[in-house]
């Protein structure tokens, strides 16, 4: 009779422990529906692209790709001489911020322009084919 108790109950036990890795909001389950989002878009970091993103897209370009959205930020740099102040906007997909954006400067001009010159990958679901990815830096080519 013990036994079959204790066979019970360790039975029971192991199709909870069983359970919990699938429930919804387990860890494994975010896992898993966070990588089938990811598969959703184009991941790929690929000569001057990020994904969808490729350098020299205008900002308003890259707020029509589905899923993205742009959010906008000022840095002043303080004390100088002159108020230096720079642009950056980050590209955030629900509540991960996948890269940076730095548009080009027009010095002749002193403003910023509107198409992207600089892509700063931030999250790690934008990778090479060899696998590399955070903290990729793709920049306009001069000429």
């Amino acid at each position: 009779m013990k036994n079959r108790n204790l066979w019970f109950i360790l039975t029971l036990l192991c199709t909870i422990s069983g359970l919990a890795f699938t429930l919804p909001g387990s860890k494994l389950e975010n896992k898993k529906l966070t990588e089938s989002i990811d598969s959703l878009y184009n991941t790929l970091i690929k000569g001057e692209a990020a994904g969808d993103i490729e350098i020299g897209m205008t900002l308003d370009e890259i707020a029509e790709i589905d899923g993205y959205k742009i959010v906008e930020e000022k840095y002043i740099y303080e004390p100088s001489d002159e108020n230096a102040e720079e642009i950056i906007y980050w590209v955030v997909r629900g509540s991960d911020t996948l890269m940076e954006l730095f548009p080009g400067y027009d010095f002749e001009n002193e403003t910023y322009g509107d198409k992207v010159e600089t892509i700063y990958v931030k999250s790690t679901v934008f990778q090479t084919a060899e696998k590399i990815g955070v903290d990729v830096v793709l920049q306009l080519k001069w000429d």
